[in-house]
């Protein structure tokens, strides 16, 4: 079975020797954990492989306050909007990995939260945390080596979720020993923000209103045929 393909989970153990593998992960770095959500939508229309910066958190958090400890980062490029056009999505049709172009996290800020933030993952709705023209995969370094792990592939509902409010629950495989799984994201989303769901949204929406909860359930992952 394939391990890192559509909505992913990248163990700590796929980029840094002596860490985490997927079965290693505590599960409360799983359940319930806030997200913040960083919107570089703008930036990535302008630029493909653009890349998630220092400035664009500090902006973030100028408006939306500090992101929370074991939070998990969700990185908005719009990229699914691509997904499964492998031209648009990837950059290329071809097996030629100078052709990628996407965005993803900029090294210096996967630097910048892991020394100045306390989360437990890291994820973005394109194929890779680092973007398309990537040659070391610098940013999987910096967060596997402090056993943060990433989810890729993230599906194009992350649209529906706010800044900040939500909260996530990831069900990956636990399988022993393994750098990566296949996962399903699920974002608890309370009422109060107002979040509509459509019902073209459907598979890659489970909507549940739970009168004792007052919360939406949105999942972000696709699923492979």
């Amino acid at each position: 079975m394939a391990t890192h393909t559509g909505t992913h989970l990248d163990a700590p153990c796929h980029f840094a020797r002596g860490k985490w593998s997927v079965a290693d992960i505590p599960l409360e770095n799983f359940v319930d954990r806030p997200v913040a959500v960083i919107d570089i939508v703008d930036q990535s229309v302008a630029t493909r492989d653009y890349e998630l910066s220092v400035s664009d958190i500090k902006e973030w958090e100028k408006m939306n306050g500090e992101i929370a400890d074991k939070s998990v980062i969700l990185v908005k490029s719009g990229w699914g909007r691509f997904w499964p056009k492998k031209l648009e999505y990837f950059g290329t049709e071809t097996k030629d990995i100078s052709l990628l172009h996407f965005p993803g996290v900029h090294p210096d800020a996967a630097q910048w939260i892991t020394e100045n933030r306390q989360i437990v993952g890291i994820g973005i709705d394109s194929p890779s945390i680092d973007n398309g023209q990537s040659k070391h995969y610098k940013s999987h370094q910096i967060f596997a080596a402090n056993n943060i792990y990433h989810l890729e592939n993230i599906a194009q509902t992350i649209h529906k979720l706010p800044a900040t409010g939500a909260r996530l629950t990831l069900l990956p495989l636990k399988i022993e020993g393994a750098s990566g799984t296949s996962v399903t994201v699920i974002a608890q989303i309370d009422d109060n923000n107002d979040i509509s769901i459509s019902a073209k949204c459907a598979p890659n929406l489970l909507l549940a209103f739970m009168p004792s909860l007052l919360a939406s359930f949105v999942t972000l992952r696709y699923i492979i045929s």
